[in-house]
């Protein structure tokens, strides 16, 4: 990851946790419980409010996941009708999970990286620790075969085409790639 992007990552989400963000608690009155509002200068707000509302399982069959959208802020200046203010951490799981994907989009914190040898190359999704791409001389091992005897110079540059590739495709910024050593 780039230094500039890293340094970002850490002003928009010191330790992991989104700084521009309001969360509420409705106590159960409704089902859609947690309500969670995205503040801040992100990249297209244009004087809009954009929020989520979500039960404490948003990914559930049964579970509600709403986010919307208003001309205004909709906690200022009183926030009673969202419930009591209560900390990122203190939202279930699932719904920070939601909070974090949306948050990473609206901020534009998702990149795509690579790594490249000798025998293929694998993508990676940042804050996922799975290949969502890989390609090589192994078929058991791989997304795509690689021919044997395909020197490390090309697979480089196939790792950089498909990153960018995909990268675009997911409206996402591409990092680049880093040789990495056999072990």
């Amino acid at each position: 990851m780039s230094k500039a992007l890293d340094k970002r990552i850490e002003r928009l989400m010191p330790k992991g946790v989104p700084k521009w963000i309001r969360c509420y608690d409705n106590g159960g009155e409704t089902c859609d419980r947690y309500t969670v509002v995205y503040t801040g200068n992100y990249a297209g707000r244009n004087g809009r409010c954009e929020y989520v509302s979500m039960t404490g399982s948003p990914y559930h069959p049964q579970g509600v996941c709403s986010h919307g959208e208003h001309t205004r802020v909709i906690d200022y200046p009183t926030y009673g009708h969202l419930g009591k203010k209560i900390k990122f951490v203190d939202l279930p799981e699932d719904c920070r999970k939601v909070v974090l994907h949306d948050y990473k989009q609206l901020w534009e914190l998702n990149y795509i990286f690579g790594f490249y040898n000798e025998q293929g190359y694998r993508l990676f999704e940042n804050g996922n620790d799975e290949p969502i791409y890989e390609a090589g001389n192994s078929p058991c091992e791989s997304t795509t075969t690689v021919a044997e005897g395909v020197g490390v110079k090309q697979l480089r540059a196939w790792c950089v085409q498909t990153g960018k590739e995909m990268a675009k495709e997911r409206g996402m910024a591409w990092e680049g790639c880093s040789r990495e050593d056999n072990e």
